[in-house]
């Protein structure tokens, strides 16, 4: 009986994956399915020849995800591959297609922090689409607007050695140096800019079925409020994506 019923549920979810891929917005693209018994980690395992991952969050917080913990958080601090994190603030209006505009990019300078950058360079010239690289300075000695200037004039300068030669010309760039909170600046940024898309780094855990009950770091945080889809790009993972170099994204384009 049991065997049964955990066959006919596999087939249930099946079928819905099935009508899902029958959607008109996916019409013109290649779908498979597949379904998995386990967790998260078990899950990726089985997935090993994608290049991005897209998962879905409640936002859970508080005592709600102490008790349950966050599959997407511990989908993102499992995955060796990005993370596309859509939260339920992102608002799409039926049958619409969603854009992408404005990208936000959030950048750690301590040496070892994840290449994100390479792929908020990538996507946005390949939707030329303005890109806003943000760091956040957290530290609560800078108070005097003397020294916040100075702050924000060093760190303004280390924004833009991180930027490859070329880029700078081919991808329409801002720079933007906050104080306080990170995950409070990431978000209010990406709000007074309309950002359709913000790229965060996220450590890997060992334990992230664990770590997912705990309060989140910056990544949770802001992938769970923000108002558009979040990508989380794991520590060291280079280029695994497969980021072409920004000049060739515009001679495609021309």
């Amino acid at each position: 009986m049991v065997v049964e019923t955990l066959n006919t549920c596999r087939e249930n979810l099946q079928e819905s994956l099935l009508n899902a891929t029958r959607e008109p917005w996916l019409k013109d693209i290649h779908c498979t399915t597949a379904v998995c018994a386990g967790g998260p980690a078990d899950l990726l395992r089985e997935l090993t020849d994608v290049d991005l991952v897209v998962v879905g969050t409640s936002g859970a917080r508080g005592f709600q995800k102490a008790l349950l913990g966050s599959t997407a958080e511990t989908v993102f601090r499992t995955s060796s591959k990005p993370v596309l994190t859509v939260g339920p603030h992102c608002v799409v209006a039926e049958n619409d297609i969603p854009t992408i505009g404005t990208i936000l990019c959030a950048v750690d300078l301590p040496p070892g922090s994840p290449d994100v950058i390479p792929y908020a360079l990538s996507l946005a010239g390949r939707y030329n689409a303005p890109l806003l690289l943000l760091h956040v300075l957290e530290e609560p000695g800078v108070l005097l607007a003397l020294e916040q200037a100075c702050a924000r004039a060093e760190t303004f300068e280390e924004l833009r050695k991180l930027m490859p030669h070329n880029a700078a010309y081919e991808v329409r760039t801002r720079y933007v140096v906050d104080f306080g909170n990170a995950d409070s600046a990431i978000l209010n940024e990406a709000h007074m800019h309309d950002a359709k898309l913000i790229v965060v780094g996220a450590h890997r855990s060992r334990v992230p079925a664990l770590t997912s009950r705990f309060p989140g770091g910056t990544a949770y945080s802001v992938a769970a409020t923000a108002e558009c889809p979040v990508l989380t790009i794991p520590r060291a993972n280079g280029l695994a994506l497969g980021v072409t170099d920004v000049t060739e994204s515009q001679q495609c384009r021309e």
